[in-house]
């Protein structure tokens, strides 16, 4: 009875991770709709954070990032009816993760990550991930928000992020 245990939840992980681990990668270009929407706008004092971008219900806590800072997005006010995904794409174009959101279950939430090389992403150098990136919601519901990630590094001008490839 343990190994049939042991066999489900590693079949659970392995089909996880699998899931995890599928996005659609769709050039930037592909998945914009309606190019007449209005840019996004720095909201001094958005939430409480200086420089944070903001488009509809989502904000980016700040504008610019250094290499391996955490970007961190707060998502609140949705409604019950809207729900979809959220893309977030590198400064060349390529998808870099899928958030979805679903107001009827969840009406906000905080969620973040680091911008880093991966073997498993393609990207190789660090000066991929350099530049302006830019995060869609489906069906263009609000405009894009932009954010830029900076060629220094947390932890020193001399460091830098691992070479992936």
């Amino acid at each position: 009875m343990a190994i049939l245990i042991i066999i489900g939840i590693t079949a659970v992980i392995a089909i996880s991770i699998f899931l995890a681990g599928m996005t659609i990668n769709k050039p930037i270009g592909e998945n914009t709709l309606n190019e007449t929407r209005s840019e996004f706008e720095i909201t001094p004092g958005g939430l409480g954070y200086p420089d944070a971008v903001s488009s509809g219900p989502l904000t980016i806590t700040q504008y610019q990032h250094k290499l391996s800072e955490n970007v961190f997005i707060v998502v609140s006010g949705l409604e019950p009816n809207e729900k979809g995904n959220i893309r977030i794409f590198m400064p060349d174009g390529r998808l870099y993760k899928t958030i979805q959101y679903d107001g009827s279950v969840k009406n906000g939430f905080n969620i973040y990550f680091k911008p880093d090389t991966s073997k498993a992403r393609g990207i190789c150098e660090q000066e991929e991930i350099v530049g302006i990136w830019t995060m869609l919601f489906d069906n263009d519901a609000y405009p894009p928000v932009h954010f830029e990630i900076l060629n220094e590094h947390l932890e020193g001008p001399d460091i830098r992020l691992t070479k992936a490839c």
